[in-house]
């Protein structure tokens, strides 16, 4: 009623405006767990595909999200490769280990959205890397990684169940 044009100037309707204005322009925060595959390319493809869990915060302002995203990549490799540890002159060694951790801020752009349903083209900087090589204490050997900066580049998709919960997927390449 307060929008119908007989109350349009009334003290009411023009104190609603004011709030629904100020609501509708709010940030939104969200929190998500997320579960995900790391399929490496290349040279790399002899690590083989490893699952990968974490956890996802942020907020989102209009159209853009801002999220900070932390996760682990498991299982060892199906391929065994050779590592060589830091520091060291030994020979390399034959290893299948296999463990890394990801931790990156990620932005997202909406592209369409249309009732439930929302797609984001999205990028994101981070610190991505993983162990080869466990480290030996009773030898006094240090552990192997590899560890490198990671810029990506993606689609993501939401499906709001209700206004508080949704399904995502998200397609992403790794620089």
């Amino acid at each position: 009623s307060l929008q119908a044009e007989d109350y349009r100037e009334s003290a009411l309707a023009s104190q609603y405006h004011k709030v629904v204005g100020m609501n509708l322009h709010s940030p939104e925060f969200h929190m998500a767990w997320i579960t995900g595959v790391w399929i490496p390319t290349g040279a790399l493809s002899k690590l083989g595909a490893h699952p990968e869990l974490g956890f996802q915060m942020g907020y989102k302002k209009k159209k853009m999200n801002y999220d900070l995203t932390m996760a682990l990549k498991f299982i060892n490799s199906p391929n065994e490769f050779y590592a060589r540890r830091p520091k060291s002159d030994a020979d390399p060694e034959l290893t299948d280990y296999f463990f890394g951790g990801y931790i990156g801020v990620d932005v997202g752009r909406d592209v369409y959205v249309n009732g439930k349903h929302e797609m984001q083209i999205t990028g994101g900087i981070a610190f991505d890397g993983f162990t080869v090589l466990e480290a030996d204490e009773d030898n006094n050997m240090k552990s192997a990684s590899a560890n490198s900066y990671n810029f990506n580049l993606g689609m993501g998709y939401r499906y709001y169940l209700n206004p508080s919960f949704y399904l995502g997927l998200k397609v992403k390449y790794n620089l």
